[in-house]
C-alpha cells in the first residue's frame, strides 16, 4: 500500500492595517452600537466609527501611494520620488498628500467636488468636531454614513492607482459592507441643526 501525503495551506491573501480597521469598525457599528447603547454610550462608539472610517482612507492613501512608487519607480522621474518620499520623511499631512501627490503620480487629481471625496473631506473635518454630535439614533447614522464615507472613499483612492475589482481589498468590502449608500454630507444635511 502507498502512502499518501497531501499539505493544505489556507490563509488570507491580504490581511493588513486596512483590513483590520475595516473589519474592527465594521464590528462596532454592527456589534456594540447596535445591540448595546445602554452599556456603552453610543456617542463614543459613534466618534470611534468617525475616526476610524477617516483612518481607513488614510491608511489606503498613503499604502496604495507606496505600492505605486514601487510598482512604478521606472516610470517616475526622481525628482516626483524624491518629493514624495520627502513628505512621507516629514509627515505631510493626509489633506495635502491628497491634494498634490495623485496628479504627480498619475497625472490626474482627485475630484473633491464630487463623492466620495467631497464627503471624504467632510469626514477628515469632523475627526475633532465629533465631540458636538448630537445623541440619539442621527449619531448612529451619522457613524454608518462616515464608514460608507471612508470605505467607499478607499475605493475611489485604490481605483485611482489600480484596478479595484477582484483585488484583494475588494473581497473584505464585499464581507463587511456599509449597510447605508448615503454619504456624510448628505447624513449631515438630514440631521436637525446639521454639524
Amino acid at each position: 500500500m502507498h502512502m499518501v501525503t497531501k499539505t493544505l495551506h489556507l490563509s488570507w491573501e491580504i490581511h493588513d492595517n486596512w483590513t483590520e480597521i475595516l473589519a474592527g469598525t465594521y464590528f462596532i457599528l454592527n456589534g456594540p452600537l447596535e445591540e448595546t447603547p445602554e452599556k456603552i454610550p453610543a456617542l463614543i462608539l459613534a466618534r470611534n466609527v468617525l475616526i476610524n472610517s477617516h483612518q481607513l482612507v488614510e491608511v489606503m492613501f498613503f499604502n496604495t501611494v507606496r505600492k505605486y512608487i514601487d510598482d512604478c519607480k521606472s516610470q517616475l522621474s526622481s525628482d516626483v520620488i524624491t518629493e514624495i518620499e520627502n513628505g512621507f520623511k516629514e509627515n505631510i499631512g493626509i489633506k495635502q498628500a491628497m491634494q498634490d501627490w495623485p496628479s504627480l503620480l498619475v497625472g490626474r487629481s482627485f475630484d473633491t467636488s464630487r463623492e466620495p471625496f467631497s464627503s471624504q473631506e467632510r469626514l477628515r473635518s469632523l475627526r475633532n468636531e465629533s465631540i458636538h454630535w448630537p445623541s440619539g439614533n442621527s449619531v448612529r447614522e451619522l457613524a454608518h454614513s462616515a464608514y460608507y464615507t471612508g470605505v467607499s472613499a478607499s475605493e475611489h483612492v485604490y481605483s485611482h492607482f489600480f484596478t479595484w475589482e477582484g483585488s484583494e481589498y475588494s473581497k473584505f468590502v464585499t464581507r463587511y459592507a456599509p449597510r447605508t449608500s448615503t454619504y456624510l454630507v448628505r447624513e449631515i444635511q438630514k440631521t436637525k441643526g446639521g454639524l
